[in-house]
């Protein structure tokens, strides 16, 4: 199984790239396994990928973090379990531990991204977005990222385009941008 995980500090754009993907891969089907929760999207060739995390209207924290802290146990045994599901797709802080990851590294074909801005990109992101994260809690995400870019092998994107880091995740998770829009008017 392909697995896709997304990092970064808060603010750099987890969110809205899953959005695209999501965008991108058409209609999914919402689940709900015990504390894994996302949407399920038929893939060209008949394969599925699924998006765990729940997405609404922005503003507002999205993805992993509207799940249970308790997240990883149960992702760990869902991921064992999904033999027809063909990728997965997380991104944010719930799942971006270092053991987490290693214990992706080991049993999945994992990609891992992290997305980075500057200081000054990530302020004004929080500022429209009405953060209220303390900056205390900021430096702790900030030095976690940094971390996990120093000891595993990921693939860093700063303050990109989401369209070309959305095209590189397609490609990974084993369908190109053309392959899914093709597939996508056929179905309608």
């Amino acid at each position: 199984m392909k697995v896709v995980l997304v990092a970064g500090e808060p603010a750099t754009g987890k969110s809205t790239l899953a959005r695209a993907l999501m965008k991108e891969l058409g209609f999914g089907i919402p689940f709900k396994e015990g504390l894994v929760a996302g949407t399920r999207h038929r893939l060209p060739g008949a394969g599925y990928v699924c998006v765990v995390g729940v997405y609404g209207p922005v503003p507002g924290f999205w993805g992993t973090d509207k799940l249970s802290m308790a997240l990883l146990p149960s992702l760990k045994s869902w991921l064992a379990d999904a033999q027809d599901i063909d990728a997965v797709f997380m991104e944010g802080d719930r799942v971006t531990s270092k053991s987490f990851i290693s214990y992706l590294q080991a049993k999945y074909d994992l990609t891992l991204v992290v997305l980075t801005a500057s200081p000054g990109t990530l302020e004004k992101r929080q500022k429209v977005r009405g953060n209220l994260q303390s900056e205390i809690f900021l430096k702790g995400r900030r030095t976690k990222i940094n971390n996990i870019v120093d000891t595993c092998l990921a693939q860093v994107f700063h303050e990109p385009e989401t369209s070309k880091v959305c095209d590189f995740i397609l490609d990974k998770l084993g369908a190109s941008k053309k392959e899914v829009s093709t597939f996508k008017d056929q179905e309608v």
